[in-house]
């Protein structure tokens, strides 16, 4: 009998996972740890890199920005986000 079991894929030890974002363009899944809540985490399938960046405002939701980029929703601001460089802008 085969039996059904889960693997897991990242192990980035969140408290609470929430706002995954797939990025079909550069493979990569983008979510926020809302007990860390500056904390924006992603994974790169193809690497199996996993890494942070951290935020000086509450994130509370993330959405991909034609051309490139992530748009990071503050409680206080809306920030573009370029994940190559780490660079914010208003």
């Amino acid at each position: 009998m085969i039996e059904d079991c889960a693997t897991l894929r990242v192990d980035c030890r969140n408290e609470l996972g929430e706002a995954p974002l797939w990025c079909k363009a550069s493979e990569t899944l983008y979510w926020v740890d809302v007990v860390k809540p500056g904390r924006v985490f992603h994974w790169s399938m193809p690497d199996g890199h996993i890494d942070f960046w951290d935020f000086d405002d509450l994130v509370t939701g993330l959405n991909l920005i034609e051309g490139g980029g992530l748009l990071v929703h503050g409680k206080n601001r809306i920030l573009r986000f370029d994940p190559a460089t780490a660079e914010t802008f208003p």
